[in-house]
């Protein structure tokens, strides 16, 4: 017997809270969707997509009625649902930590509605991500001193982080490795299992554990990957430096050994996006607030910025002065059009400072590019006229799109090709100089 009723409210409408409202309701559970977005609400009630995500739009289509957005109104989430899942920004902070300002917003307002509910039990998930101790410490007291109601017995409060990625965010909600819950009433972790057995299309690991265990494993899960992708990232220099060595080979046997494993282990660009860089971060602040030393954590953010450093260098080595990039790939991995802390923003500002000219072209991240650096840079409608005018061209991303290249640098001669994921192999142009990052 379902231990939850089919109705489920969500709070915050942004680009991994519609997808994951999309999935629940596309799963056959009654979502109301809450967002201070006025516009998005609009669009949303229009039918239209609202954000560039790979399967969003026919999710969204299949969800359907289930899927019901509101413009505020959070009493509804408290009046017509039982449990309440909250997916808003956490900034971080200029210490490293999370800031729960929005968060508490939220709360505060939930709180103030359930006070006056007439309800025996609400649960509320914090799906976004917070510093260690931050529900024990400051949200839970803030839900009993504005609801006036005590934890464990009038209202619960679950940590339920999700470990996706933006460009892949559905394929990774329906098939994820693992769902963490952070609990301190079995009850409560039921609820959210069982939507996550309803929802999901394989069978993950669920693992349940306490509130802070959760916390600290939401940061240092992805601490835990930076590293291993840095390790690869120093590997890829050695590599360059040393002849007839390939870092590819390398990783590929390094990955076989199981306690290993294959999966980040790729010599590539430094890490970047919403996630990685901050949460490493994280880990580091609040390890120092414990008067404990992150070496590994601390050391992974040098070896990143070394490693853009280094990628810089080889391309100034091999840089005739005044001769014109193209730089392909923008965004911090492939198929997203997200370019925050991306190495294309770190070498796109290094090009200009060295008076550059600068042609770029992404297939999803040209509109993000152009709100960063306006008209100091040349944005190509397709690859063969970002090509054009340049003698050197950078790869940055991974993207099949990118397969052409041999095909329309054919005709030309002379021009450097520098491959930071080496995507093509180095008798690939003609005529041309081929480095690939780490072979």
């Amino acid at each position: 017997m379902s231990t939850i009723n089919k109705n489920i409210s969500l709070v915050g409408l942004g680009k991994l809270g519609l997808c994951t409202a999309s999935c629940m309701a596309a799963s056959g559970y009654n979502v109301l969707g809450f967002d201070i977005n006025k516009s998005l609400i609009s669009q949303l009630k229009d039918h239209v997509t609202p954000y560039d995500e790979k399967d969003l739009e026919t999710v969204l289509e299949k969800a359907g009625e289930n899927l019901t957005p509101y413009y505020l109104q959070f009493q509804k989430a408290i009046d017509e649902t039982d449990i309440t899942f909250i997916i808003v920004p956490t900034p971080s902070m200029e210490s490293g930590s999370f800031s729960t300002k929005i968060l508490e917003s939220v709360l505060v307002e939930l709180s103030m509605h359930l006070k006056n509910s007439n309800k025996d039990y609400h649960l509320i998930v914090v799906v976004s991500t917070v510093s260690p101790e931050t529900i024990y410490s400051r949200l839970i007291p803030l839900v009993e001193s504005k609801s006036g109601r005590i934890f464990n017995k009038n209202f619960g409060m679950c940590y339920n982080p999700e470990f996706i990625a933006l460009g892949s965010v559905i394929k990774d909600f329906y098939h994820p490795d693992m769902v963490l819950i952070g609990h301190e009433n079995e009850s409560d972790a039921i609820r959210i299992k069982e939507v996550y057995q309803t929802v999901c299309k394989n069978d993950p690991v669920y693992s349940l554990m306490s509130i802070n265990s959760a916390e600290i494993t939401k940061i240092s899960l992805n601490a835990y990957i930076t590293m291993k992708i840095s390790f690869a990232n120093t590997l890829a220099n050695l590599c360059y430096q040393v002849p007839k060595s390939n870092i590819d080979d390398i990783t590929t046997a390094l990955g076989a050994d199981r306690r290993v494993g294959s999966r980040f282990l790729k010599g590539g660009a430094p890490f970047g996006g919403p996630c990685f860089p901050r949460d490493s971060r994280a880990f580091s602040e609040f390890a120092r607030s414990k008067q404990v030393i992150s070496y590994l954590a601390e050391a992974t953010d040098q070896v990143n910025k070394s490693h853009s450093d280094f990628i810089l260098d080889v391309i100034s080595r091999n840089m005739g002065m005044g001769d014109a990039v193209g730089v392909l790939g923008l965004s911090y991995k492939h198929g997203t059009p997200v370019i925050e802390e991306s190495f294309s923003l770190t070498l796109i500002h290094a090009l200009l400072k060295s008076k550059h000219s600068v042609y770029v072209y992404d297939k999803f991240a040209m509109d993000n590019a152009r709100g960063i650096f306006q008209n100091t840079i040349h944005y190509s409608e397709n690859i063969e006229k970002c090509l054009l005018k340049c003698q050197m061209i950078i790869i940055t991303t991974s993207d099949n799109e990118f397969q052409v290249l041999p095909e329309l640098l054919a005709k030309s001669k002379g021009k450097t090709i520098i491959d930071i994921w080496r995507i093509f192999e180095e008798d690939s142009f003609d005529g041309h100089t081929y480095i690939g990052i780490g072979s």
